[in-house]
């Protein structure tokens, strides 16, 4: 038997506007659809906010879990159960930490780089206002001298 491999993306909200719950992509040929990619990859994305028609107890009461936080399923208790003890773990709150503390100097790089170009920006727009200022100058002295 073959194994499939599976990535999962679960969403709060509809990524693609088209209230369906459950969206299963397969790798397929842009020119011709009917070619597909047999690398047995499935990417499912799990929308909580669409459509629960037809969906399994389970399966709404896991979207239910999603959006209010609320279990009410035996497999959402256990789901946060186990969310709250990780939650709670102190090795995984320390490295979770660390992870947050290193994106926020990411972003405070990326924001000092910003700043950086825009000011950059900002002196050569200056210099080519100073250049077309002086060329007009030169052109009112010519004329004036016509």
């Amino acid at each position: 038997m073959k194994w499939k491999s599976f990535v999962i993306f679960i969403c709060l909200s509809d990524p693609f506007r088209a209230g369906l719950p459950v969206y299963t992509f397969t790798y397929r040929s842009k020119e011709n659809p009917e070619i597909e990619l047999k690398d047995d990859t499935i990417k499912v994305i799990l929308n909580a906010a669409g459509d629960r028609t037809g969906l399994s107890q389970d399966m709404c009461a896991f979207f239910e879990y999603l959006q209010k936080k609320k279990a009410t399923s035996k497999f959402t208790k256990l789901l946060d159960e186990n969310v709250k003890k990780a939650i709670n773990h102190k090795e995984w709150r320390v490295e979770y930490m660390t992870l947050e503390m290193i994106k926020q100097k990411e972003r405070e790089k990326g924001r000092e780089e910003e700043r950086k170009n825009t000011e950059r920006e900002k002196l050569r727009a200056d210099k080519e206002k100073a250049r077309a200022d002086a060329l007009e100058a030169k052109l009112k002295e010519l004329e004036t001298k016509i």
